[in-house]
């Protein structure tokens, strides 16, 4: 299965307001397939903060969607860490 895994859910996140959860893995972004985590990467920081996306993901056996706004990331955040 290719995907992003939810390595980590930050605390005060749009990923910890929503349901998503660590070892999750996030299939696609608005429609478009996630390959990997660079290409996660990639998806949602060309994304300007405030912007609405669907994910799909993969958890317990089952896909879902989540909705989820994007917000700025901090500073001094690592821009290779999952949403």
């Amino acid at each position: 299965m290719q995907g992003a895994l939810i390595a980590k859910v930050e605390p005060g996140t749009p990923a910890a307001a929503t349901d998503l959860s660590q070892g999750e893995v996030i299939l696609a972004v608005s429609g478009q397939a996630v390959r990997n985590k660079d290409d996660l990467i990639a998806k949602i920081t060309s994304l300007p903060p405030g912007t609405a996306v669907r994910l799909v993901v993969f958890g317990n056996g089952r896909k879902r969607a989540v909705e989820i706004r994007l917000d700025a990331l901090p500073e001094d955040t690592d821009r290779e860490a999952p949403p």
